[in-house]
C-alpha cells in the first residue's frame, strides 16, 4: 500500500507540474521573450565594446568567443512559433515547457556575460625596427626577388633563405623592402629584426645583437 501510496502521489505531482506548464503556457512564452530580449541587447552591447578593442590590436579571450557562440546557438534554437489553439491541450503544454527550460538557460547566459576581467588581452607588441624607405633599382627584377623571398619565408618547409649576388646590385635594398612589408603589412610574424654580421665575424657580438634587438638579456659569461 506504501508503494501503491508512493506511485500515486508522483503521478499528482507530475500531473500538477504539467498542468501548470498549460495553464501558464503564455506566461512561460511571454518571460521568454523578455528575457532574450534582455540577452541580445547585452550581446550588442559586448560586441560593440569588442569591436573597439579589436580596432587597437587586441585579441578576445576565448571565454567571450565561446559566449557569443552560445548566444548565436541559443537564439537559433528557440523558436516559439504560433501558439496553438487552446483546445490542443498537449501542444499548448509543450511550448510553456520548452519556454521555461529555454528561459532558464538564456537566464544562464546573461548571467556568464559579466566579464569582469574584461574582454580581451593584449596581442605581444611586435619586434622590429622600419628601416629607411628604399628606392629599388631595376624595378621588375626587385620586385620579382621581393616576390620570391615572401613566398619561401611564408613556406613552412623552408628553414634557410640566402640572397647573393655581385656587390651594389641591390641585395640590401630587396631585404629592407622585404623588412618593411613583413612589419607593416603582414600578421604572419611577431618578430623581425635587422641585425648586420661584419667581415670580421665574432659570435659572441652576433648573439648579443640578435639577443639586443629581441629585447633579451644573455647570461653575463661568454658561452657559444
Amino acid at each position: 500500500m506504501e508503494m501503491l501510496g508512493s506511485i500515486v502521489g508522483n503521478i499528482i505531482s507530475l500531473v500538477g507540474k504539467y498542468c501548470n506548464y498549460h495553464i501558464e503556457a503564455d506566461e512561460h512564452v511571454k518571460n521568454l521573450k523578455r528575457k532574450l530580449e534582455l540577452l541580445e541587447s547585452r550581446e550588442e552591447d559586448i560586441k560593440s565594446k569588442l569591436d573597439l578593442e579589436l580596432r587597437l590590436g587586441k585579441k578576445p579571450k576565448q571565454e567571450v568567443k565561446f559566449w557569443l557562440q552560445n548566444v548565436e546557438k541559443i537564439k537559433d534554437d528557440i523558436d516559439i512559433g504560433q501558439e496553438p489553439a487552446r483546445w490542443m491541450l498537449t501542444s499548448h503544454m509543450q511550448r510553456g515547457e520548452r519556454a521555461l527550460k529555454k528561459t532558464k538557460l538564456v537566464e544562464e547566459l546573461y548571467q556568464a556575460s559579466d566579464f569582469t576581467d574584461g574582454l580581451v588581452i593584449d596581442l605581444p607588441k611586435c619586434i622590429g625596427k622600419m628601416m629607411p624607405p628604399p628606392t629599388l633599382v631595376g624595378e621588375s627584377t626587385a620586385h620579382r626577388t621581393k616576390e620570391d623571398i615572401l613566398a619561401c619565408l611564408l613556406d613552412n618547409d623552408v628553414g634557410k633563405i640566402s640572397v647573393y649576388g655581385m656587390g651594389g646590385i641591390g641585395k640590401t635594398t630587396v631585404m629592407k623592402e622585404v623588412n618593411n612589408f613583413l612589419l607593416n603589412e603582414s600578421n604572419k610574424f611577431e618578430s623581425v629584426i635587422w641585425v648586420t654580421v661584419s667581415k670580421e665575424f665574432d659570435l659572441i657580438k652576433l648573439q648579443n645583437d640578435i639577443a639586443c634587438r629581441l629585447k633579451l638579456e644573455l647570461p653575463k659569461f661568454e658561452d657559444e
